[in-house]
């Protein structure tokens, strides 16, 4: 009987000893940034919404120059509907986290249209700076 007491005893010092080291929080280490480069790996809200002013002010740049008739209404529906296609990437891509892949196909996406709607801009200037030349 004297064996089993001290030996409970002990047990019941140890777990006593062990508890509250093991209650304690530890963070837990990040993955090396998920295979995608960047902080994390996927975005937040936030890049979302930075995707989403941009996609905006191409939106009413692209109308402005529509109604100071720089460029053409078929053109202003033609970067319309591409603006809105590039939008509706970004939300289906972006339904768990836009990887880094997906943020730099859609910044890329937004570049050309950008781009595009400039150089459209341009050229219909007739000042002879078609096509960035």
């Amino acid at each position: 009987m004297r064996k089993l007491l001290i030996s409970l005893a002990a047990a019941a010092s140890m777990l006593s000893i062990a508890a509250p080291a093991s209650a304690q929080w530890y963070p837990q280490p990040a993955p090396y940034a998920g295979g995608y480069g960047g902080y994390g790996g996927y975005s937040t809200p936030a890049a979302t919404q930075e995707f989403q002013a941009r996609l905006q002010r191409i939106r009413a740049h692209v109308q402005e120059l529509g109604m100071r008739g720089l460029i053409s209404p078929w053109q202003v529906q033609r970067f319309q509907r591409e603006a809105d296609a590039t939008d509706r990437q970004m939300w289906r891509k972006a339904r768990h986290g836009l990887s880094y892949g997906d943020r730099m196909s859609v910044n890329e996406r937004i570049a050309r249209l950008q781009q595009a709607v400039e150089m459209t801009a341009r050229g219909n200037m007739g000042d002879g700076r078609r096509y960035g030349w």
